[in-house]
């Protein structure tokens, strides 16, 4: 059995052990394997690509989606989360890897391994546009004092408060109060989103206290190098409140 018939066994065995959508083209652009759920996400025939050169198959995808051909290309392996597959019949997010493919009979291409995201992304989205709407929710109390939860999940793009600033304003709110303590996991984004929260308070007219720093988010701070002489902190909420609440 020559070298390359056992290569051609070698990755039919290997892509075909993967759980992921699996695709392969040889050093010719050419179609060499392809699963059943990479079919199914593509939305193609296999009989109709098989042996097919990947450009004239998918003449319309744009460079940006076609990392197969740049690995075998450039030999430069990827891995990208949530590319955005979106052109002609496309709407979707994919996890996507690429592997070398070699053998002893030399370089055979490249393979790609791909997971349809899509419904976890909109999961996702959903789940950040809920989260937005919770950090904007302010609870008016007593002479003229409210209190702001903040409720954070990591990857969240900074705060998004126009609604409480709205709402500070329509309220004559004179002291906020802003709760962090269910902050675990703070970044950078979101320090700096809070400091100009704060700064947009003050330009109201509010005094502003956080409240409810926990020890991960004021290590965090430190490390930032974010100045945080100018805020001032209180223990918790119920100290807030005995101080502006008889």
């Amino acid at each position: 059995m020559s070298n390359e018939v056992q290569s051609e066994i070698l990755l039919s065995t290997m892509l075909n052990s993967v759980t992921e959508a699996a695709m392969a083209l040889d050093p010719q652009y050419n179609v060499i394997f392809i699963n059943d759920l990479a079919k199914e996400i593509l939305g193609v025939n296999g009989d109709s690509v098989m042996g097919r050169n990947a450009y004239d198959v998918w003449p319309d995808a744009p460079d940006d989606v076609r990392f197969v051909e740049k690995t075998v290309r450039d030999k430069e392996e990827y891995y990208v989360k949530a590319m955005p597959y979106k052109w002609g019949k496309y709407n979707k997010y994919l996890d996507i890897r690429t592997s070398i493919l070699e053998h002893q009979a030399g370089f055979m291409g490249a393979a790609v391994f791909f997971m349809d995201v899509t419904d976890t992304i909109a999961i996702q989205n959903e789940l950040s546009e809920r989260i937005d709407e919770l950090s904007a929710t302010l609870i008016p109390l007593k002479n003229k004092v409210a209190l702001l939860p903040i409720y954070w999940v990591p990857g969240q793009s900074g705060l998004k408060l126009e609604r409480t600033l709205k709402q500070v304003s329509e309220k004559t709110v004179k002291s906020l109060i802003i709760d962090l303590s269910t902050v675990r996991e703070p970044d950078s984004d979101f320090i700096e989103s809070l400091k100009k929260a704060k700064q947009a308070l003050e330009l109201l007219g509010v005094e502003v206290l956080i409240s409810g720093i926990r020890p991960e988010l004021a290590r965090k701070w430190v490390e930032t190098e974010s100045d945080y002489n100018d805020f001032k902190f209180i223990n918790n909420v119920s100290t807030g409140l005995s101080r502006f609440i008889d």
